[in-house]
Formats: structure tokens, sequence, C-alpha cells
């Protein structure tokens, strides 16, 4: 019977994992959830996710680097934006650090990340006064937490282009 409901979880496990890299903390609060909803005995999740790790399909350091990736790729956003979705999601601060390294060998700036925010944006910007302009690049740059410097260094290059 435990065996049955091991391998339940694990499928379930592995039937997430299937949809998109996730975090050690992210599966485990699932599988715990799926464990109380089931009756299951909860050290059958901590079984689950030892044979993960073992089988490397979840890597905190990988789930980091992919989660920038996406971010840089999909839904720019800046450091701090990134670094605080990566907490909410369970990784610490050495993996976060560790994984941005990696990431500023690519170089992929934040003033280009920013830019491909706002020329999304910019053809209605640019029907607004000079004032207001700055004020909505800036608004939408802070919403996607870019911070001030590059902020700044994007508001003078489309402020000049206006």
């Amino acid at each position: 019977m435990e065996e049955d409901n091991y391998q339940r979880l694990r499928d379930y496990s592995l039937k997430l994992l299937s949809f998109r890299p996730r975090s050690t903390n992210e599966i485990s609060a699932k599988l715990r959830e799926y464990c109380a909803k089931k009756k299951f005995p909860q050290n059958l999740s901590d079984k689950v996710i030892d044979y993960l790790k073992k089988q490397k399909f979840i890597d905190d350091l990988e789930f980091a680097r992919w989660w920038i990736d996406q971010r840089h790729s999909f839904k720019p956003k800046g450091l701090l934006a990134i670094k605080l979705e990566l907490l909410n999601k369970g990784i610490d601060k050495e993996t976060i650090s560790e994984a941005l390294k990696g990431d500023k060998e690519e170089k992929v700036s934040e003033y280009d990340l920013a830019t491909k925010v706002i020329n999304k944006k910019i053809i209605l910007f640019k029907k607004l006064s000079r004032e207001k302009m700055i004020m909505k690049i800036r608004d939408l740059l802070l919403r996607h937490g870019f911070d001030w410097d590059t902020i700044h260094k994007v508001i003078d290059s489309y402020v000049q282009k206006a």
C-alpha cells in the first residue's frame, strides 16, 4: 500500500515537472498538499524529493538559471524583481547570486531589458506630454524591478528621441 502511494506521489511530481522546471520548495509544497489531500503519510513527500534530487530532476541552481533566462526572453524584468521572484520560489540568496553570475557572462544588460519593456508601450507614450511620458516610463520600469540608474538612462534616451 505504501509503495503504491509512493508511486502515485512520484508520478504526480513528474507530471508537475513535465509542465516546467520547479524549485525544490515548490515541489515540496505541492507534494505536502497532495499528501494531505490523499491522506498519505507526509514522509513519502521527503522520499520523493530525495528521488527527484538523485535523478537530477530538481536542482535549484538550474531552476534559477532557467527562471532568469525566461525573464530575459519573455517577460523582461530588472534584477530586483527577478531576485524577489526567486526568493518567493524558495531559492536561497547564495544560489540566486550564483545563477546571476552565470547570467552576467551572457551580457544581457539591464538597459537592453528595460528598452525591451518600453518598446512595447512607447507608441502610447509618444502621444503624451514630455513630463507625462517621463512619469509613465519611470513607473513602468519601477514596476518591472529596474534600478534607478537604468531608469534614468532609458528616460534620457527616449526623451531625446521624442
